[in-house]
């Protein structure tokens, strides 16, 4: 196998990551837990265009894996050194609620338990990482990851799925805390490195 290209992600890839993210994240525990069913996979899709247009481009840090030119594989950080401006939040909120649908409520609450269990230290945050199903186990999400985990620098993400869990750990991260979301959600794991 060839070495895998990795680049920063732009802004005209955000149709390519908003698909590649989608299709990871259509039947994550989260996603379900906190995006409406009716219309799923478009919401999810729609969510990630959200974060990575209005959060990512302006604050964070994008990254992509690429085959043949494809972006098979997407890694979407937010920076220590950046903090989205409150006025940001308050735009993309409605859009957010709007999306989540009537699992907004539930949203809302599956953030406030996983909060306090949040560095308040600068950090780089892993909001998403996905690959393409097509893609998977062959290496293109850790290479997408490997730009901001070179730079050994604090790192912090939330994940469901022990196997999620495993795949961290060998990057690095462990766990910090283990919240189970109220009212029968999904169990989050807290990792940093």
């Amino acid at each position: 196998m060839t070495a895998i290209k990795v680049r920063r992600g732009e802004p005209g890839d955000a149709e390519e990551i908003s698909q590649v993210l989608a299709s990871a994240f259509v039947d994550y525990p989260w996603t379900r837990w906190t995006v409406d069913a009716d219309n799923h996979v478009s919401r999810v899709e729609a969510l990630q265009r959200l974060a990575f247009v209005e959060l990512v481009l302006p604050f964070g840090e994008a990254w992509v894996a690429t085959d043949e030119g494809a972006v098979v594989s997407a890694a979407l950080w937010m920076r220590p050194d950046v903090t989205v401006p409150a006025s940001v939040w308050d735009r993309i909120a409605p859009t957010q609620s709007l999306l989540e649908g009537g699992r907004h409520v539930a949203s809302v609450a599956a953030e406030a338990a996983c909060t306090p269990h949040r560095p308040t230290d600068p950090h780089y945050f892993l909001g998403s990482v996905g690959t393409l199903p097509s893609h998977r186990r062959l290496g293109y999400a850790t290479a997408a990851l490997r730009p901001v985990l070179a730079r050994d620098d604090f790192a912090y993400l939330e994940t469901c799925g022990a196997d999620n869990v495993q795949f961290y750990a060998v990057l690095g991260f462990s766990v910090v805390a283990e919240v189970t979301i109220p009212g029968g959600g999904p169990t989050v794991w807290a990792m940093s490195r």
